[in-house]
């Protein structure tokens, strides 16, 4: 796999595996003692493998349970196995590990990413069943995904793969929306649906982190409408010649306000270098727009104490 950063073997932990991998995993730390001073101690953790909740071309996704799990450490997690022999001569993993930055160890034959566990699954799983959201959580969503993106821009990193699979709730409904980006760097290329105009060869390359500001475009298309906003590559190659013919149609069907529509065509302009960065789109004027909410989203807002102009203007009741 290569050397590795040292922002990543700094936080490569000492592990352990029984033979099949898929029953123990133990991790050993080593702490100054409460007691000797300027002495080590080992401490050990033990990982118990439960089940697989999720996978895909690079990999499969395992919940673990810690067995003794201290009072203020996490009881289970999730932790993503690759196959290293299979894939590392089209992957690239030490910029998601740098992402990351925690990770426990590879074996002869697999790399194990260790991650926090989120439950709720990811945007795509939720937007398959439930209805679309409302602009004003849309709005939230994106924000949160924005301030991610920022942070990993200056930083020099993209995301290449940016989509609604790889964005895991860690709230939600009925509380508010927060939001976790994942799977960094894995893909060299994107996945179709995503993809900006460059990567496909309709426009010349430009920025690299540019093509994340078009997923985010996507994204935020999609959770409005619940439809991609390019039906096909055909469809995608007439708007990057001509910029009127973008899906104008399911935006104004549910009434999305003039700001959501600029916002969304200012992350998906077909020039990578006049697309706006993540910075200044979370600066866009429709993060600071005054919407509409329903009375639940009402509640919902006042009673996290977010005392918002839109929870003032929340609807009230029709009784008939």
């Amino acid at each position: 796999m290569g050397r590795l950063p040292d922002l990543v073997r700094d936080s490569e932990l000492e592990t352990h595996f029984s033979p099949t991998c898929d029953v123990e995993t133990v991790h050993t730390y080593h702490e100054r003692s409460p007691n000797v001073r300027g002495k080590l101690v080992a401490r050990r953790k033990h990982w118990q493998r439960l089940k697989k909740v999720g996978g895909g071309g690079f990999g499969s996704v395992w919940l673990e349970n810690c067995t003794e799990p201290g009072q203020h450490e996490p009881k289970v997690r999730a932790v993503k196995q690759m196959e290293i022999n299979r894939w590392s001569t089209r992957l690239d993993y030490n910029r998601e590990l740098e992402a990351i930055a925690k990770f426990s160890q590879e074996s002869e034959e697999h790399l194990f990413i260790a991650m926090e566990y989120l439950q709720l699954g990811d945007l795509h799983s939720y937007l398959q069943n439930n209805p679309k959201l409302p602009e004003i959580e849309v709005r939230e969503v994106i924000f949160q995904v924005l301030d991610g993106l920022n942070l990993m821009h200056n930083n020099e990193f993209t995301h290449r793969d940016l989509k609604l699979n790889n964005i895991l709730i860690k709230d939600g409904p009925p509380n508010n929306w927060w939001v976790k980006i994942a799977d960094f760097g894995i893909s060299k290329r994107g996945t179709p649906g995503y993809m900006a105009p460059e990567l496909l060869g309709f426009t010349n390359r430009g920025i690299p982190c540019a093509v994340d500001i078009w997923a985010v475009g996507e994204i935020t298309f999609q959770l409005l409408t619940k439809q991609p906003a390019f039906q096909n590559y055909g469809h995608l190659s007439t708007y990057v010649n001509d910029t009127s013919n973008f899906s104008y149609d399911p935006l104004h069907a549910i009434r999305t306000t003039e700001l959501g529509i600029d916002f969304i065509l200012s992350t998906m302009h077909p020039e990578p270098n006049q697309r706006i960065s993540a910075r200044d789109a979370s600066n866009h004027e429709w993060m600071e727009q005054s919407l509409p909410l329903t009375i639940e989203q009402g509640f919902r807002y006042h009673n996290s104490g977010r005392e918002t102009e839109e929870v003032q203007r929340a609807p009230s009741p029709n009784f008939g």
